[in-house]
């Protein structure tokens, strides 16, 4: 074992040790040293501020090392270990994951080779384990390796592999996630995933972060059941795991697969169908899982080419677009009401593409802006040259969702208008999607700022959103336009007859009027004269065609043909049609038997029963009611009713009306009319109970009005990044709802027993009381606490009642000027944090959702910024000095890089013997240095950036700073540290005021402090190394 004067193992081992001492501080590896024989391993010193490990006298055992490797990649590097133990190899290379300080999985590469000697069995092993090797390779956030090492690692497995399925998986929605809750729970929701798809894969399978929400996985199988299943089990797994965090969080996923080599060979084309199959199960409804087809992929090509085409249209004047008009019937005057402008496009490659297919990517790409604005100029400057010839045309345009939503949208119809000097009356707005009609309250505002102008607004496709009725009332809307699909053999369907009616009646009630849309037969026609809609829509009396064509067919004829325009075709048909004196009881009983309504039919003159349905023998409780009186059984009454409209009802239209019935103890909706019956005219009843709907309107109004509250709450608090001005704007909306003069919250110290006044809001014409209201005794409100703590919410109307009971208390409030108060606590799951106080309140409610509701939303939004901000701070703070850490320290190299610097000032500090201190006095004592070093160069720094970045590393950066100041401010600091008794830095520093290169500046600070530390061991013997 003669080596270089080494003959010994002891000499061996002494010497590499050694070599560690000396390369430790220039290197950003970590070097060690592998006793194999006596199982210590000797590693850099350095090692112990990134990782949990103890080394005594700089070894420790190889055991130590392993229980840091993460746990999926723990069993391969032990079986690596135990083949050099044994001879079998006497070289290592190979990168694994490791947890450092912080809890995270940082990938390293790890070299080592055995020292030659004799022996069958190695003694030593030297090498490196470096962070820096594998960087370029690794996601910093989740650990996994990325895309660049996805490419490389599949150009192996398919030389050991026939099959291998590439799965790719997004989480839906994740941008949601980083804009509320911030991209620091953004990237905690990241790593929650991953550590998922690892605790569900196989040792074989290999996972890799690809950019932003996406993964990739790699499996070799041939079974695609094993793929739908990982998906499945990972899927419900991450919906849990993101509602154990917050209930509100909502987090599915969605994922693409291709398969080698039966869709591709290729890498780059595997990956291309994957992404394709992963963006097609997003647009298709998200939480769900796509392979590859060759079907889909095309059809996303087709989507693909159409938005560049698209897009070209756009920017060449909208070049293949189109509008045509489809008339709008008065009815039943059967006379022209206007049209409704339906927008087409023409491909040059393609020819003319349904509306079904080129709106919907219109809309998902934005495009639908600039389009929608086009069609709105188009239409309404169409509009006003038709008007010349028919003052009262109206023009009906679509509007998209997107457009809606938009905050130009009110001023740029305002700006047409006046651009083409068209009353905002000849203009009804569409909008095109009815079930955002469930975003009513958002959107009535921007219907009212629109009927200012004269517009009105038409609800398209009504009914296919049938929960929307009892929207209704609340609407402000002038029109809803019944959809075809309910229009459609109508004469034939029971159901759609009961549902239009319903419809049409509700609307009517509350003044709104109705189209029906899709007419296309006389028998649709006919059965919906029946019904009294305001206007009729569809092919029946007329299909869309282009400006030239509408202006030649119903705008530039005789008068005489205008007016008989649409009559005739009903005439025509009606004169094809036998008519019929009667209704045939047997089929028209049938028909109504079963209805939701109570119907009934009754001689006009003797006022006796013919008929009542099911249901109104079920309410009258009558089932013998043939030849009775109809006043009788229906009113409790002894005589004809004095309300009786026999003497206003027709044959051709119903005469409507409401009446509470105090005898059957029911409000109803009423629908009278004559009706053919056995050779005689007879009267007929409608009667819609409406009883649940009335007795619920108050409260309905009311919840509306908190609906909109809790909602404006929300949009605050999003609005404003600032936790005091969303708070306080929130108290504000508060107490807005309630009338009150003044919003607080409280928030209460459980360990000094007292409660403080921490936002608050106030009129302006009463005064703030948050500097009086702090550390107040929990004595004071010990009542409150006790109906608290049983989740109560408090109303005091008047706080008079307070003086026997709480005569402090009382005196506080009086002092405050408060006269009544509503109290509703705040709690953290079963911990009570505080509460929300409302002083003053003049409206008052039974129903405390709302405070209820805004008590748990201010909990968790201070939880979550206070969280965020913590977050935030730690990322970018050194946790043992409060300086700033590396991460803000490359950020902000960025940040100098970009901005337009006149000087700067770079000081570079190193802590001279820490190791040492470390290793005689122990950590503590080396943290207590670290931080009086901190100490100092703050005291002298106070208005600069300085860093810590490393253990015993500090950076400042000065810039704009004058020469003589820098110069001085480093003097200082340089004579502070070569007099101070226990603190020893070495310094290098830089100025300049011309050419400034960042990174070349920094790199000569480094150098210079890198020198003196030099100068410093070599003065200073007793560090040196032999």
């Amino acid at each position: 074992m003669e080596k270089n004067g080494i003959d010994t193992f002891e000499d061996m081992l002494k010497y590499y040790t050694d070599i560690i001492s000396l390369i430790s501080d220039s290197t950003d590896d970590f070097i060690y040293v592998w006793d194999i024989k006596n199982d210590r391993l000797y590693l850099s010193p350095s090692i112990t501020e990134h990782y949990n490990i103890n080394l005594h006298h700089t070894f420790c055992s190889l055991n130590d090392w392993l229980k840091l490797i993460y746990a999926a990649d723990a069993q391969a590097i032990q079986q690596d270990f135990e083949l050099i133990k044994s001879g079998k190899i006497h070289s290592h290379n190979t990168e694994y994951r490791v947890i450092n300080k912080k809890k995270e999985k940082i990938w390293v590469s790890c070299r080592g080779k055995c020292v030659p000697d004799n022996a069958v069995i190695p003694s030593l092993m030297v090498g490196r384990i470096s962070e820096n090797a594998v960087c370029q390779k690794s996601d910093r956030i989740t650990g996994l390796l990325n895309l660049t090492q996805l490419s490389t690692d599949f150009s192996k497995i398919i030389q050991k592999h026939t099959h291998v399925y590439l799965l790719i998986i997004g989480i839906d929605n994740f941008k949601n996630v980083n804009e509320k809750y911030g991209k620091l729970f953004g990237d905690y929701v990241l790593k929650i995933f991953s550590s998922i798809i690892e605790e569900h894969m196989s040792e074989s399978e290999h996972v890799y972060r690809l950019d932003g929400d996406k993964f990739g996985i790699l499996f070799f199988t041939k079974k695609k059941e094993i793929i739908k299943t990982f998906y499945q089990r990972v899927k419900f797994k991450f919906i849990e795991s993101c509602m154990s965090l917050d209930e509100n969080v909502y987090c599915s996923i969605s994922a693409g697969c291709s398969v080698y080599p039966q869709d591709s060979s290729k890498f780059d084309e595997l990956l291309k169908y994957a992404e394709s199959s992963l963006s097609l199960a997003k647009t298709t409804g998200k939480s769900n899982l796509i392979f590859f087809s060759i079907k889909n992929y095309k059809k996303q090509q087709f989507q693909l080419e159409l938005h560049d085409e698209l897009l070209y249209s756009i920017k060449n004047n909208f070049q293949g677009f189109s509008i045509f008009y489809q008339p709008q019937v008065y009815f039943p005057q059967k006379t022209l009401h206007g049209a409704e402008a339906l927008l087409r496009w023409t491909s040059k490659k393609y020819g003319p593409i349904s509306p079904e297919k080129f709106i919907p990517i219109l809309e998902q790409t934005g495009l639908i802006l600039p389009v929608g604005n086009w069609v709105l100029k188009e239409s309404m400057k169409q509009c006003k040259i038709w008007r010349k010839t028919f003052p009262d045309f109206r023009i009906s345009i679509n509007l998209s969702y997107i457009q809606l939503k938009g905050d130009n949208l009110v001023n740029v119809i305002a700006q047409y208008l006046e651009e083409l000097e068209l009353s905002g009356d000849a203009v009804t707005l569409e909008l095109t999607e009815s079930v955002q009609l469930q975003n009513f309250f958002y959107f009535n505002q921007k219907f009212y700022l629109l009927s200012q102008k004269g517009i009105s607004i038409a609800i398209d496709d009504f009914g296919t959103g049938y929960s929307s009725l009892s929207y209704l009332k609340y609407l402000n809307v002038d029109i809803i336009k019944i959809d075809k699909c309910f229009i459609n053999e109508i004469q034939n369907s029971e159901y759609n007859y009961k549902l239009v009616n319903s419809i049409i009646d509700l609307a009517h009630t509350v003044g709104i009027e109705v189209c029906v849309e899709g007419t296309e037969t006389f028998d649709e026609i006919h059965t919906l004269e029946n019904l009294s809609p305001d206007h009729i829509q569809g092919f029946y009396y007329g299909k869309p065609v282009n400006t030239e064509e509408f202006t030649k067919q119903y705008i530039s004829i005789s008068k005489e043909k205008k007016d008989s325009l649409f009559s005739s075709h009903t005439e025509e048909k009606k004169k094809k049609v036998p008519s019929s004196k009667n209704i045939n009881p047997n089929n028209f009983l049938n028909m109504i038997e079963s209805l939701d309504e109570i119907i009934y039919v009754s001689d006009p003159k003797n006022y006796s029963l013919y008929y009542i349905n099911k249901l109104g023998r079920k309410l009258t409780g009558v089932y013998d009611y043939k030849g009775r009186k109809c006043y009788e059984v229906l009113q409790g009454r002894t005589t004809p009713c004095d309300f009786c409209t026999n003497h206003l009802i027709r044959k051709n239209n119903f005469y409507s009306w409401e009446y509470n019935n105090p005898y059957l103890q029911r409000h109803f909706i009423l629908r009278d009319k004559l009706i053919p019956w056995d050779g005689t005219l007879a009267r007929m009843e409608i009667a819609i109970d409406i009883t649940e709907k009335e007795n619920l309107s108050t409260l309905t109004k009311e919840k509306l009005k908190m609906e909109n509250a809790i909602v404006r709450c929300f949009q605050l608090l999003v609005e404003y990044e600032d936790l005091d001005y969303a708070l306080k704007a929130v108290l504000r909306n508060i107490c807005e709802f309630h009338q009150a003069s003044r919003g607080l919250i409280f928030e209460i110290n459980p360990a000094e027993s007292t409660y403080s006044n921490t936002y608050e809001w106030a009129r302006k014409d009463v005064p703030e009381q948050i500097q009086n209201l702090q550390d107040k005794d929990l004595n004071l409100i010990c009542e409150w606490m006790d109906k608290f703590m049983k989740k109560e919410t408090i109303l005091i109307d008047d706080v008079k009642h307070l003086q026997s009971s709480s005569p402090k208390g009382f005196e506080e409030m009086q002092l405050q000027n408060i006269s009544s108060i509503l109290i509703t606590p705040i709690f953290e799951g079963d911990s009570i944090k505080g509460f929300i106080r409302i002083d003053n309140p003049e409206y008052l409610s039974t129903d405390y959702t709302f405070l209820n509701t805004i008590s748990y939303v201010i909990v968790s939004e201070i939880k979550q910024r206070k969280l965020s901000d913590s977050l935030f701070y730690m990322s970018y703070h050194d946790a043992l000095t409060g300086l700033y850490n590396r991460n803000c320290y490359t950020h902000d190299i960025d940040d100098l890089k970009s901005r337009n610097l006149i000087t700067i000032g770079i000081i570079f500090a190193d802590v001279n013997g820490l190791k040492k201190v470390n290793d005689q006095k122990g950590h503590d004592a080396g943290d207590i240095l670290i931080k009086e070093v901190a100490s100092i160069l703050k005291s002298i720094f106070q208005y600069y950036e300085i860093y810590r970045i490393g253990g015993d590393e500090f950076v400042c950066m000065c810039p704009n700073i004058p020469e003589d100041e820098f110069l001085q401010n480093v003097k200082k600091a340089q004579e502070i540290f070569q007099h101070h008794p226990s603190c020893s830095v070495s310094i290098g520093y830089v100025w300049s005021d011309e050419n400034i290169d960042v990174n070349k500046l920094i790199s000569s600070a480094d150098q210079l402090m890198y020198k003196n530390k030099q100068d410093y061991y070599k003065n200073n013997e007793k560090y040196n190394i032999k």
